[in-house]
C-alpha cells in the first residue's frame, strides 16, 4: 500500500507492507514525491499520470490511500491538489480516502508510535494513511 499526502503541487508518498504475522514495515523507495510542474499544461498532467502509473507498477502498489483535504470553507485545499487527486483516481490503481480526524483517532487508538526512522518527517501523514489501510484489511 502507498500512503499519499497531497500538498501544493506535490504528492508525498510512503510505501508500507505487512508480512504473514501482520507486522507492518516501511519500504524504502527512492521516489518520495511526485510533482505536477504546470497545472495548466496538458502535457504536464499527462507526465504526472504516467509517473503515477510507473510508480505503481515498479513498486507493485495494490492501492493508494490519500489523506483527504477540505473541499470547502476557509481552510479549503487548492484546486491543483484536486487535479493531482484525480490523476491518482484515474491511474488504474485502487484509491481509498481517509479523513484527517479518522487518521488522528486511529493513531491514538492503535498506539502507533512515531513512524520508523526510514520515514522522513514530511512523509509521516502518508505513512500513517497507509498503515491505517493495512490495519483495516
Amino acid at each position: 500500500m502507498c500512503g499519499v499526502d497531497i500538498k501544493g503541487k506535490e504528492a508525498i508518498l510512503s510505501i508500507v507492507c505487512s508480512d504473514s504475522d501482520d507486522n507492518i514495515e516501511h519500504l524504502k523507495c527512492t521516489t518520495k514525491r511526485l510533482a505536477l510542474n504546470d497545472h495548466e499544461d496538458a502535457a504536464s498532467l499527462d507526465a504526472l499520470m504516467k509517473a503515477i502509473k510507473a510508480f505503481a507498477n515498479e513498486n507493485k502498489i495494490e492501492g493508494f490511500i490519500i489523506k483527504s483535504r477540505q473541499a470547502t470553507g476557509q481552510l479549503a485545499a487548492g484546486g491543483i491538489t484536486f487535479k493531482i487527486e484525480a490523476l491518482f483516481q484515474l491511474s488504474g490503481t485502487e484509491v481509498t480516502f481517509v479523513s484527517p480526524p479518522t487518521l488522528a483517532a486511529f493513531v491514538k487508538k492503535s498506539n502507533i508510535a512515531t513512524p520508523p526512522q526510514s520515514v522522513k518527517q514530511y512523509q509521516a501523514d502518508a505513512y500513517r494513511a497507509a498503515v491505517w489501510k493495512l490495519a483495516k484489511v
